[in-house]
């Protein structure tokens, strides 16, 4: 691709999405400060008045990302254009920059003269700085979806389709046992385009051939088990009767933090992540003894999609105290009960809030 047939390409990326996606998110950041600030306000009011504006902006909130969920869908088809267009560019900077490295070694070998080296590389850097030119304007484009999207991750991923309606699963025979393998995800590969840049043909540029890493899935051999509930201690017998006159032997007393880890480590009760908008999706997340991972990452043990979630967004960390929720350094935040936190201790109907997404915690 020219840098001019760049230029029109990047001049047909319609950027009404994009600043469309940009407004609502400055009105939804708007309604969840007001929100976040009326939770802290509510003893100066009456219940009923606060019950009332809360509900009023609750609905705003939902409005805002119905709306928000068709532009969003709209900004990243538009983006896959603009990838294009970028990676093309690069391709082409990196191919002069190989032909030009090319005729200065072919130069050194005295094959031509100084004369046809000048023009050689003229016609070459001259592509090169116009490359440059068009590369600084779809970056500052890109920019803006950025801007829109609000997460630097959520550009290079796809639209998260519409969840379908899970059909009845077939019985199975009470002797098989199915282990959930997850779905490898292949990632999408762009192929290099081809040109030439003055007069000089470029070679096409090398590709590397990477060979695909299948991991097996886990073998019922190879899972590891729960660890298993420690024994009831053995039944003593009786103690003889006490002498009116004795000695008592030297007790041992246990040394702190000698219990098993799993003793220590294991909550009480099990608790569970329940999600209460489509955002957060359908199913409900149970929360044992494994710490859980949060984001948009396709690897996260609860994955969430959407404006204002990380790869890595944060963890739900089990301790005998129970499940602490801790945010992983993101840009966006993690919100409990309207509140942004870095970590906080869990507790029954506590609202937790990331991105978009709301679910309630349960302890059950």
């Amino acid at each position: 691709m020219s840098s001019e047939q760049a230029k029109a390409a990047l001049l047909a990326v319609d950027l009404g999405p994009v600043d469309g996606l940009a407004a609502l998110r400055e009105k939804l950041l708007e309604v969840e400060t007001r929100l976040e600030q009326m939770d802290n306000m509510a003893s100066s009011v009456s219940p009923e008045v606060f019950t009332r504006v809360k509900a009023d902006y609750e609905a705003r909130r939902d409005g805002i990302i119905g709306e928000a969920r068709p532009l969003y869908e709209a900004v990243m088809a538009e983006y896959q254009k603009l990838k294009a267009v970028f990676a093309d560019l690069q391709q082409t900077e990196k191919r002069a920059r190989l032909a030009r490295e090319e005729i200065e070694f072919r130069a050194m070998l005295g094959e031509f003269d100084g004369a046809e080296k000048t023009s050689r590389l003229g016609a070459i850097d001259a592509e090169v700085g116009d490359a440059e030119t068009v590369l600084a304007e779809v970056s500052a484009v890109r920019e803006r979806f950025i801007a829109a999207v609000g997460d630097e991750s959520e550009l290079d991923g796809e639209p998260e389709a519409s969840p379908q309606p899970e059909a009845e699963p077939e019985p199975e025979p009470e002797s098989a046992v199915i282990a959930d393998v997850p779905t490898p995800i292949t990632a999408p590969s762009l192929e290099a385009p081809t040109g030439q840049i003055g007069a000089v043909t470029l070679p096409p540029v090398p590709q590397l051939s990477i060979p695909d890493i299948t991991i097996p899935p886990p073998s019922r051999e190879t899972m590891v088990a729960p660890a298993p509930a420690p024994a009831p201690p053995p039944s003593r017998p009786m103690p003889p009767p006490v002498p009116s006159t004795m000695v008592l032997q030297a007790i041992k007393l246990p040394l702190a933090n000698t219990e098993p880890v799993s003793a220590i480590s294991t909550p009480s009760k099990p608790g569970r992540l329940v999600p209460q908008n489509p955002e957060a999706g359908r199913q409900t997340h149970v929360a044992t003894v494994k710490t859980l991972s949060i984001g948009a990452a396709p690897e996260s043990d609860i994955r969430i999609a959407g404006p204002g979630v990380e790869l890595r967004h944060a963890e739900l960390r089990p301790s005998a105290s129970g499940f602490t929720l801790v945010d992983l350094d993101s840009r966006n935040g993690t919100r409990v009960n309207g509140e942004r936190v870095n970590s906080r201790l869990l507790e029954d109907e506590d609202v937790v809030m990331i991105g978009a997404a709301r679910f309630v915690f349960r302890l059950s």
